[in-house]
């Protein structure tokens, strides 16, 4: 089953849809500057937390500079971990409803 609703993916090319929409709207983009990395494990689980930095040209041709929070959830399959949950987010300022994009570590 794949599909789409607000705030959840089902399947994967939902979730591969989603990514390839955000890009698109680039000229060009670099997704990297991982900050920390902080990680957990017990058995055939782990959670890696860390800070993501996108940067690049809007199709518009304005610039796009911004970091934001990503958490991954693993699990060890066959000797392989395999990303079983993503959380890609900014924080919110609650008085407005809207994203906080403009923050650096």
């Amino acid at each position: 089953m794949t599909s789409f609703r607000p705030l959840q993916y089902v399947g994967k090319d939902a979730y591969m849809k989603d990514w390839k929409d955000f890009f698109a709207g680039f000229k060009r983009a670099t997704q990297d500057g991982y900050e920390g990395l902080p990680h957990q494990s017990s058995g055939n689980l782990a959670t890696v937390e860390c800070l993501d930095f996108v940067s690049g040209t809007m199709t518009n041709g304005t610039a796009f500079n911004s970091w934001l929070r990503a958490t991954a959830v693993l699990r060890k399959d066959n000797g392989k971990w395999l990303d079983i949950h993503d959380h890609v987010s900014y924080p919110a300022d609650m008085g407005s409803g809207k994203a906080i994009m403009d923050l650096k570590p």
